[in-house]
Formats: structure tokens, C-alpha cells, sequence
């Protein structure tokens, strides 16, 4: 059907006369395939973000960011944070859920009704306070259960709790603190800890039924905390009486 020899064309046979509106049709297909250029060169499958070679996971993340990120100003501060939410002692599923949380990616209600999935918008509220509609934002930081959590995490640290704009200025926040790099990395790790802590605390009220319980809360981001950065950490000492007399320090030493 195709003829390569001398002038390219193809030579489409019909077995009868086509009506006005399948002749249009033929010409809209003839502009598509007219661009294939076609060569005795054996195929082979491609990215077509890396030109035609391997797949690679950075060329994927950087179509994805330019197709959904287009348009949002990103100040110097927040790409500071986007980098450094992936380089502290959290799992890499925490980093990744951090970095969801920034974006706006997590399936709270509101983004679940956006998409469909919830049809009432009655059905939106958060499920730990029950007065707010869930989003991001509320669940994470302005919730009666999520503002207790990180004023008792604050206060364990020795800091004063201020309820801010966002969670990324809560992160800018406890990221500007004063000391050195790997007392930086703590608090950006502890901040995934509790976002993180949350999130599971309110899907287990969702799928388990579960209660809110505000200690057992800070008891988690403190344990997950600990391990997460012991896990990580290069020397083997032992902390448990460190812990147990000084967490704060035990933590960002």
C-alpha cells in the first residue's frame, strides 16, 4: 500500500467509490501518515522524552513537572525546601508523600470531590474534627487534632508554636533555625513525621475506625522521629538513656 521507490506515496485501493464525507476523511488520514517517514532500519521501542533512548526516571520527572507545575511562580525559598525535603533521614516514601503534601497531590476530600470520586460535598468534612472542609491545608495544620499535635512536637522541642500561613512556612520556619546542617535536617525531618503520623492517624479513622488520640500522636512522630534518624545515622552508639533524659538533643545531636 505503500510505494518508496521514486516519489513517496501511498497507494490506498478501495473496493468502491468513496462517499464526499469518507473523501474528506481520507485526506485528514493522509495528513497524518504522510508524516511517518519510514526506513528499513529494524524497531525498537524509545522515550520519546529522551529522544528516542532509554527510559530514564529525571527525564519523566521533568515532563511531568513542566505538564502540571506550568505557570507556578516558585520562589527561591520554596525550590530550597522542594530540594531539601529529600535529603533528610525519612523513608523515601515520606519524602514523597512530603513532597505530595507541597503540591497538593494527597487524596483529601476535596481533591477526591474535585475529581468525582466523592459526589455530595456534604460528605467532604474532615473526619477528625468534623467541622472543616478536609483539605490539605486543614488536615495537615488548621484541624483542632492537627494544631495540638504540633504544639505538644514544638513544645518537645523547646520551640514556641505559631500557627502559620501554610505548612510550607511551617517548614521554612523549622528549616531557618539557627545551628548546624544536621540539626536543620532534624527539624525537617521531624515536620515529616508529623504530617506523616497525621495522614495515617486519619486514614485509620477512615478505613479502621479509628479514634483521635492526640498523645498517642506525638508518641508516634517521636518514635518515627528516633528510628528514622538512627536508621540513617553512620555511628552505632547506643541512645536509649539519651532519649529517655533528653529527646530533643538525642534527635539533632
Amino acid at each position: 500500500m505503500w510505494n518508496g521507490e521514486g516519489a513517496v506515496r501511498w497507494n490506498l485501493n478501495w473496493r468502491r467509490r468513496l462517499f464526499v464525507w469518507e473523501s474528506t476523511l481520507l485526506d485528514e488520514l493522509l495528513l497524518v501518515i504522510n508524516r511517518v517517514v519510514l526506513t528499513d532500519v529494524e524497531d525498537h521501542w524509545g522515550w520519546r522524552a529522551e529522544k528516542g533512548e532509554m527510559f530514564t526516571v529525571k527525564s519523566t520527572y521533568v515532563l511531568l513537572a513542566n505538564k502540571f507545575l506550568t505557570g507556578m511562580a516558585i520562589a527561591s525559598e520554596q525550590a530550597a525546601m522542594f530540594k531539601a525535603i529529600w535529603k533528610t533521614s525519612a523513608p523515601s516514601k515520606v519524602e514523597g508523600f512530603s513532597w505530595m503534601v507541597l503540591h497538593n497531590r494527597i487524596p483529601t476530600k476535596d481533591n477526591l470531590f474535585l475529581r468525582k470520586i466523592i459526589q455530595n460535598e456534604g460528605e467532604c468534612a474532615c473526619v477528625m474534627c468534623g467541622i472543616g472542609l478536609e483539605t490539605v491545608e486543614h488536615l495537615l495544620l488548621y484541624c483542632d487534632v492537627a494544631i495540638q499535635v504540633w504544639g505538644r512536637v514544638l513544645s518537645w522541642l523547646g520551640m514556641e508554636f505559631y500557627l502559620p500561613h501554610n505548612l510550607m512556612s511551617l517548614l521554612n520556619f523549622l528549616a531557618d533555625v539557627q545551628g548546624r546542617k544536621q540539626m536543620r535536617k532534624g527539624l525537617i525531618m521531624i515536620w515529616q513525621a508529623v504530617i506523616w503520623a497525621l495522614w495515617r492517624h486519619r486514614n485509620k479513622i477512615v478505613f479502621e475506625n479509628g479514634i483521635t488520640d492526640v498523645i498517642g500522636l506525638v508518641e508516634e512522630v517521636k518514635i518515627s522521629s528516633w528510628k528514622w534518624w538512627i536508621a540513617r545515622s553512620q555511628t552505632l552508639s547506643c541512645l536509649f538513656y539519651e532519649w529517655n533524659q533528653a529527646p530533643t538533643l538525642c534527635l539533632l545531636r
